[in-house]
């Protein structure tokens, strides 16, 4: 029997390769009907002193996660979760749990699950047979009463266990995210199993909310005729004269947002969101930037305020790297992609007309645009449920529109050029 246990002890040990000396706590097995009540614990103690043999880990004691168990009693605060309260007191960052399995030929599998219990990750779900060697008592051989017999002596943990729960520690009774532990009957483990355990918290789902807290953008404009000239004259800025080609550049902007909303996810270091946000860019009053032709005369041009409005609806997509992942921060980087339904208002423009055909050109439309985004953000997790974050970005959009002037053609070109931050609220599906 000493070997089954000897067995499994190695390969948690081997599990844990990378938490050598990590402080461990080993909380009494759940125990199926059929079985003596203290089946449980005298399993774990079973497996303290298998463990004990290689000193891989450091083990809590049984007599101290009594006491702390004993203590925890009295003492938890009942809004948190007894479980994690108990690792915490006794200062453990891992737990073994698991249960005993009866088989129909007689034996007992140990399901044993290690456990990150900060991060609330399972490292290793092991399953390991425990045969049954005493068949001169078949009452015994059909209950597997013959695993209470393996250790030889008296087991500390026994008697304390028997007392304050029939079936194991108190400890025993919890799954995570459970405050309760008040039940008398049917202990669990900490995580009830492999699969459960395995929706780990540094992985989720989110549906999030945000706003913009500071924009910087600059906008450039440009008009262009394929053919012949465009009259200045258009632009109601006092300018005369044609000119193939008239733009702006570098122009000063107010903004309002972005706002928007968005879902994803995160697994392991990569990410994906998919959103929809409102952004509005307005000029300010400022001496612009321009080139064309015939503005010899025009070394700088006065812009009222509100010049040109630009604003849009884009749905986003971004591919995230998460950089830094913990129980309490995230950190990620990305690659930004979306495609817009952009409304362009030039309301000091006269609408433009083409120097040949007559053909006036609307100052205001509707277009389709591309983005562009290089995303980096911080996510601090309030709770399992709520996380806060904030999110700076680099920016491009690009609106381009062709039209047809009869025989010619032309082209109206927007480009924002922005550095966002945003900030919002996550809510963990």
């Amino acid at each position: 029997m000493a070997g089954s246990y000897e067995s499994l002890a190695s390969k948690l040990a081997a599990a844990g390769q990378e938490l050598k000396g990590a402080r461990l706590a080993i909380i009494p097995f759940d125990v199926p009907e059929g079985l003596p009540e203290v089946s449980g614990a005298e399993a774990a103690h079973k497996l303290h002193i298998a463990l004990s043999k290689n000193a891989y880990y450091e083990i809590v004691s049984e007599d101290e996660l009594r006491s702390e168990e004993i203590w925890l009693k009295e003492n938890r605060d009942s809004e948190k979760n007894y479980a994690l309260q108990l690792m915490e007191r006794l200062n453990a960052s891992l737990a073994i749990t698991g249960k005993i399995i009866a088989l129909k030929n007689g034996n007992a599998e140990i399901k044993a699950n290690l456990i990150n219990t900060s991060e609330r990750k399972i490292i290793a779900s092991i399953l390991e047979e425990i045969p049954f060697s005493d068949c001169d008592n078949k009452e015994k051989r059909e209950g597997l009463a013959g695993i209470l017999e393996e250790t030889a002596g008296d087991s500390l943990f026994l008697p304390a266990a028997s007392e304050q729960n029939k079936n194991g520690s108190e400890a025993a009774k919890l799954c995570a995210g459970t405050a309760d532990s008040s039940a008398d009957t049917g202990s669990v483990c900490l995580f009830e199993d492999a699969d459960k355990a395995n929706k780990n918290t540094l992985n989720y789902s989110f549906f999030e909310i945000y706003y913009g807290l500071a924009n910087q953008s600059s906008l450039n404009m440009s008009f262009s005729s394929d053919m012949g000239q465009i009259n200045l004259g258009d632009f109601n800025l006092g300018l005369s004269g044609y000119a193939s080609k008239f733009e702006f550049r570098g122009l000063e902007t107010s903004a309002v947002g972005p706002i928007g909303f968005r879902t994803g996810f995160f697994e392991d270091k990569y990410g994906l969101d998919i959103g929809i946000r409102y952004a509005k860019y307005q000029t300010k009053a400022q001496h612009a930037k321009h080139v064309g032709s015939n503005l010899e005369n025009y070394p700088s041009l006065r812009l009222p305020a509100g010049y040109a409005q630009i604003s849009i609806v884009e749905l986003s997509f971004d591919l995230l790297y998460r950089f830094i992942k913990s129980s309490f921060i995230d950190a990620y980087a990305g690659l930004g992609f979306g495609m817009s339904m952009t409304y362009v208002d030039l309301p000091h423009v006269k609408g433009y007309e083409h120097m040949y055909y007559n053909k006036t050109i609307d100052k205001k439309d509707e277009y389709d645009g591309v983005t562009f985004r290089l995303p980096v953000g911080a996510r601090w997790k309030i709770s399992n449920s709520v996380h806060v974050f904030a999110e700076s970005s680099v920016e491009a959009l690009i609106i381009r529109e062709d039209f047809d002037w009869d025989a010619s053609g032309g082209e109206n070109c927007y480009k924002i050029y922005s550095f966002n931050t945003v900030a919002g609220i996550s809510f963990i599906l």
